[in-house]
């Protein structure tokens, strides 16, 4: 019987130290960040003591961290009951991903004053997921103060179509590169293409190509703006040196955000590109600011609240000279951040008609307007309105060159008609007939002659001005 009993209790001492041992190695690995290998023993410690604040705690950490998110929720909310605080750090991150900001500000505030000033005791999951947090509060002190007065939802393939830009703001269109369909930003002097291509480690960055004299383009180079992430729809301010992309880097709230950069004229290198905070950023994916100077308008996209997966949001704005932001101390601006409401950012005081006009003006010009004449300039360079001139003698030229060709077509028609009679008439007629159609012939040769030094002319006139 006594050795039964010391079997018994050896059993149960070697069961103990196995379980102490999971336990320790179900938190290594929690602490290393493999939460997909800890999941299962952290589910079997919570499900044999759920009143646990920790299990519930490490459990839930693992559910969120393996992308089950909602089934997280109720174990954070536990341990954060039993004062855990980590728990208020992913519960901070579940209402960030909600666009829950006053939620998000709570729960963050919980979690500073829980930890109170050690964060140099937080492991490096919870150490980087703070910094995270820390640069959303960082955002929602700074809201920028913009009125969006318009909003269409469009299909996430091609929605840039959609932009409506002056030609001063260059444009952004599709191009076939091999086999490959490219988004480029090209601006009005047509001499230069931004697009977003895999760098040697299958990255996409952003590269520029510039147009050779002869209308060919060179091959693609990086930029070298420094970020960590995948770079997307560049869009290139009419100053030359201000560049808008979308990163999904570390700077990033979540998905692509909206970067800046600036480049540097002394040396020709980018800036250290800094986040354009919110309401264009979310943890959502935000693409494609565009602000065209012209017009006074600034578009953007988003796929937050999409109501499915192949669409995105377009919001279009009024723009600022100067940036201002909301006051967070005197103003709700959590809404504002998010875009709950676009009305709720109007001005009850302003009209928005002359920017809606000056909208329909840009789509009726670019989908009524007929070619006013067609003139190569270059290889890839050709004109189709006067407006696309740069030197306004070269504009007087082209008035003068339609002129021409509507003379050369005139002398053309009298000629034949002259010759078709010829071939009719008699033979005293036909004498008197030779010395005039020799005359319109001469005429037509020197129109021709005239017409080709006005086209050489025009061309190097432009040629010059076009970089």
């Amino acid at each position: 019987m006594k050795r039964i009993l010391v079997v018994i209790l050896s059993a149960s001492i070697f069961a103990s130290m196995m379980q102490a041992m999971t336990l320790k190695q179900a938190k290594d690995l929690y602490k290393a960040g493999r939460f997909a290998d800890a999941l299962p023993a952290m589910e079997e410690f919570y499900k044999k003591t759920p009143k646990n604040a920790s299990y519930n705690q490490w459990y839930g950490a693992c559910l969120y961290e393996t992308g089950k998110k909602a089934e997280s929720e109720k174990y954070f909310k536990y341990a954060l009951d039993k004062k855990v605080a980590d728990a208020a750090r992913y519960l901070a991150q579940l209402s960030l991903e909600r666009m829950d900001y006053a939620a998000f500000a709570l729960y963050l505030e919980q979690f500073t004053e829980m930890i109170d000033g050690e964060e140099d005791a937080l492991s490096e999951t919870a150490s980087k997921g703070l910094s995270h947090l820390m640069r959303v509060e960082e955002m929602l002190n700074r809201v920028e103060k913009i009125e969006i007065f318009d909003s269409i939802t469009v299909s996430k393939n091609n929605f840039f179509s959609f932009y409506r830009l002056s030609a001063e703001a260059g444009k952004v269109e599709n191009i076939s590169i091999g086999n490959d369909s490219i988004v480029v930003y090209e601006p009005q002097s047509g001499n230069r293409r931004l697009m977003a291509l895999p760098d040697s480690l299958g990255i996409d960055k952003i590269m520029e190509s510039n147009r050779f004299p002869d209308g060919k383009w060179d091959t693609p180079t990086p930029l070298d703006i420094a970020t960590d992430g995948s770079q997307l729809f560049p869009f290139l301010m009419s100053d030359g040196m201000t560049l808008y992309f979308s990163d999904n880097g570390s700077k990033s709230i979540g998905g692509y955000d909206i970067m800046m950069s600036r480049k540097d004229l002394s040396n020709g290198e980018y800036y250290e590109p800094q986040n354009v905070g919110m309401p264009y950023n979310s943890p959502f994916n935000d693409y494609l600011l565009a602000i065209d100077e012209m017009t006074g308008i600034g578009w953007w996209a988003t796929d937050r609240n999409a109501p499915q997966a192949d669409v995105v949001t377009i919001y279009i704005f009024k723009t600022n000279n100067i940036r201002e932001n909301y006051d967070r101390t005197e103003t709700d601006v959590y809404g504002f951040a998010a875009v709950t409401s676009i009305g709720a950012t109007q001005n009850v005081d302003s009209s928005y008609d002359s920017l809606r006009d000056a909208i329909k003006a840009i789509e009726e010009v670019s989908e009524v307007r007929d070619f006013e004449f067609t003139f190569v300039i270059k290889n890839g360079v050709v004109y189709h309105y006067f407006d696309d001139f740069r030197s306004s003698e070269a504009k007087g030229l082209m008035h003068k060159r339609i002129a021409l060709s509507a003379d050369i077509d005139e002398l053309k028609a009298d000629l034949s008609n002259q010759r078709e009679q010829y071939a009719s008439a008699s033979n005293a007629a036909r004498n008197r007939m030779t010395s005039t159609i020799l005359t319109s012939e001469r005429n037509l040769e020197n129109k021709i002659e005239e017409l080709a030094r006005v086209d050489n002319h025009i061309r190097a006139i432009e040629q010059r001005l076009i970089k």
